[in-house]
């Protein structure tokens, strides 16, 4: 009986050491560190500090979930596409090393960088300009956030979204948009918070959301965070300062709005599935 207690014992510790065992929390794995400079090379840089690579494109066809690329000072071709995601809690980085990271053009795509397919991106303090059509674009991406870049003198928009959740926009410029707006949020992408922005001098709209019944999806914006943007001197080709159609259920507090050239604030129905509702308004 003894001996039959003794085993009954080291069964209930093995028993006891793999259940906790189990209840460990597992942590991600930490993720890699690349650079990008304009003295490097694609061909034979290993995207280490002393081996950086040439283009921002390069890096990105290298990063997995939790790795981040960070840019040096200089100016970069546009026309970047990313299409590797990361993952929750372990997002990919591209981030400017410093202040002075410019992405000038789109070479032979419309936009100067494209998000496509990609969740759980990270964008930080990049200048992006002269874009054929927008400086970024965020396209079927969930959980992006694009935090202190600048969005100058692009073609038709700054930055542009479609059938994206769950984005963070905040603490951008968004300035000189020659044909539409300065930040546009568009094609049914609910949860997105637009936050911090200084947004002007666009020909259109400073900030526009639509959801677009007409592109697909189900025609509406919802659970949207619009607050604490300044935004002025937009529209002098027709446009309000924040432009919603089809939004619903939508914070728009704490903004400053000034010298706008077609109005404040507009919520209506267009091209969306129902008209514009808000949660709350205070500017």
């Amino acid at each position: 009986m003894r001996i039959q207690g003794i085993w009954q014992g080291i069964l209930i510790l093995v028993v006891g050491l793999a259940a906790a065992i189990c209840c460990v929390p597992q942590t991600l794995a930490q993720g890699h560190t690349y650079y990008v400079d304009p003295g490097g090379s694609d061909l034979s840089g290993d995207g280490s500090a002393a081996h950086p690579w040439r283009t921002v494109q390069h890096a990105a066809a290298q990063v997995a979930p939790g790795d981040s690329a960070l840019t040096n000072l200089g100016t970069y071709e546009g026309g970047i596409t990313v299409e590797t995601g990361g993952a929750a809690g372990s997002p990919i980085t591209f981030r400017a090393n410093g202040i002075g990271v410019v992405i000038d053009g789109s070479g032979g795509e419309r936009d100067a960088f494209c998000i496509t397919y990609a969740d759980h991106i990270v964008v930080e303090g990049l200048t992006i300009r002269h874009a054929n059509r927008a400086g970024m674009r965020i396209d079927n991406s969930d959980h992006v956030t694009v935090r202190g870049c600048t969005f100058a003198d692009n073609t038709t928009w700054g930055l542009f979204t479609d059938f994206s959740d769950h984005l963070l926009i905040e603490n951008n410029e968004a300035y000189g948009s020659v044909e539409q707006h300065g930040i546009y949020v568009s094609n049914s992408g609910d949860y997105p918070i637009i936050r911090g922005n200084r947004v002007h001098h666009n020909y259109a709209c400073g900030i526009h959301m639509n959801a677009d019944a007409s592109m697909g999806g189900d025609g509406i914006i919802s659970h949207g965070v619009v607050e604490a943007n300044v935004v002025y001197a937009n529209g002098a080709g027709g446009g309000a300062a924040i432009n919603m159609d089809g939004v619903t259920d939508t914070i728009v507090r704490n903004n400053l709005l000034y010298g706008n050239h077609a109005g404040g604030i507009a919520i209506f129905r267009q091209d969306g599935t129902v008209g514009s509702r808000l949660g709350d308004v205070g500017d």
